[in-house]
């Protein structure tokens, strides 16, 4: 099949051979499925070589080979082939650069990727900043692995782009803290607030359903323990129901954050 350029039947008939379902395949090769598969995958990655050579030339045909690509990495479970035989097997050209991001994204956004080799993650987030496609730039952070951020820069983003959801992720995941970003959200309210600024009810409710999760434990962290789940309820709590901040304010009423969110919607903070 690949020697008649019908790479996608053959890619279609590798993956039946690496998922046992191939006619002809006897009970001995059954017996040894690891053999097979990594064969198998050794096959599929040649496929896809061949495949994207012959295809960068049109981008309708590069995106098709591009989603049946990235769906066999993901049935082969193999990832890091994302990057590896298939985003640096392409040539640097914006225009074939941008086809894979819109092929990669609902891989993405479904969970059927959740980690990216971190030079991937990087230039992925840069063509969403460089798009304007902020929504997605934020959605990307909270569907992948946050350890391959580059940290720094991902939150000084999320502070000018004001993706507070992210940024709560990036602190709780990352940095294993969850009193800073409820700190800096509740001065933006604050801020807001202040300035009759009508677009707090924003930030309030990012803030209502993250005091909401953190209390309910619902928090974004691997193997957290029972004992993690505790403590970062009372910090939480005890954060938003101190009687004075950490600020040190000459003005500041007691319980300052209790009113600023009583204020904001009574009923959904008492809720």
């Amino acid at each position: 099949l690949k020697s008649e350029l019908l790479y996608s039947d053959a890619m279609d008939l590798a993956l039946t051979f690496y998922e046992g379902k191939g006619k002809g395949v006897s009970s001995l090769v059954f017996r040894n499925m690891e053999v097979v598969q990594k064969y198998c995958g050794e096959v599929l990655v040649n496929i896809m070589s061949e495949y994207l050579d012959e295809t960068q030339q049109n981008l309708d045909d590069l995106r098709k080979a591009l989603k049946q690509c990235i769906a066999a990495c993901v049935t082969i479970e193999q990832p890091s082939y994302v990057y590896d035989e298939i985003y640096t097997h392409l040539a640097q050209i914006p225009a074939i650069q941008r086809t894979f991001y819109e092929v990669l994204e609902p891989f993405i956004f479904n969970n059927k990727i959740s980690s990216l080799n971190p030079v991937l993650m990087k230039d992925l987030l840069a063509y969403f900043q460089r798009s304007s496609k902020l929504q997605s730039f934020e959605k990307c952070i909270l569907h992948l692995d946050p350890m391959n951020l580059d940290i720094h820069n991902t939150l000084i983003l999320c502070d000018e782009y004001e993706l507070y959801e992210a940024l709560l992720y990036i602190y709780n995941a990352c940095l294993l803290d969850y009193t800073t970003p409820l700190y800096k959200l509740l001065g933006i309210l604050e801020d807001q607030v202040l300035h009759q600024d009508t677009s707090r009810s924003r930030v309030g409710y990012v803030i209502l359903m993250y005091i909401s999760n953190c209390l309910v434990g619902n928090i974004p962290r691997a193997n957290i323990t029972e004992e993690d789940v505790i403590r970062t309820q009372n910090v939480v709590f005890n954060c938003v129901f101190c009687k004075h901040s950490e600020r040190n304010l000459a003005q500041e009423p007691a319980y300052p954050f209790v009113k600023l969110m009583l204020q904001l919607d009574t009923r959904e903070f008492l809720n």
